[in-house]
């Protein structure tokens, strides 16, 4: 078994020594992750990201592991349709099994129909993120992240994919949905919320 090679922060300065808040442009990383290795994609990639970077990436991966973890009652989501584009926002402050680690993700969802092999999904629609912002807290700091396109976009489709499956679940089966915010939460807000819990 091959050993793991060691993590390198001089490869990656964009994910060291970051202030809280900061700001991650994630188009400056994952070419550089997949120049190697095309075919990590999606919580893969950041994973991968994570094993080879360290830094802010951990927290990139707590925060997207805990997207799927997380239950529905533990977190708010709001949706806008938008000239045929769908505007995606759900944060969490936090729950009772980790209450320390919060998160807030926006994306703008395009929903492409295009008939591609076996129908290219469900009855030929495809939900594809295009523009995505994450930030994460905890009390060991906060992060945000942003990129175009790329893994974390992936991320929040799937997501949103989940979600969506979850409710038409429930509502088969009888149950009442949750209680949808009337607005987003703001990025400012949730930082300065997230910012209030990191130990000094």
């Amino acid at each position: 078994m091959s050993t793991p090679s060691p993590v390198r922060p001089a490869d990656w300065p964009m994910l060291h020594d970051l202030p809280d808040a900061a700001t991650v442009d994630l188009n400056e990383v994952w070419p550089a992750l997949l120049m190697s290795d095309p075919d990590v994609r999606g919580m893969a990639a950041v994973r991968e990201l994570d094993r080879r970077a360290g830094g802010a990436a951990r927290r990139l991966l707590f925060g997207t592991r805990s997207l799927f973890d997380r239950a529905d009652r533990d977190m708010l989501v709001h949706v806008v349709v938008a000239e045929g584009m769908l505007e995606l926002a759900a944060w969490s402050p936090g729950c009772p099994l980790n209450p320390d680690r919060s998160w807030w993700l926006r994306s703008t969802l395009s929903v492409e129909t295009e008939l591609g092999f076996e129908g290219a999904g469900a009855n030929g629609v495809h939900v594809r993120g295009y523009r995505t912002t994450f930030a994460v807290g905890g009390t060991d700091g906060v992060t945000v992240f942003r990129e175009d396109n790329g893994e974390l976009s992936a991320i929040a489709a799937a997501f949103y994919l989940a979600w969506e499956g979850r409710r038409a679940v429930a509502g088969r089966l009888g149950w009442a949905p949750a209680e949808l915010p009337s607005e987003a939460l703001e990025l400012e807000e949730f930082l300065r919320q997230a910012l209030s819990r990191v130990w000094a």
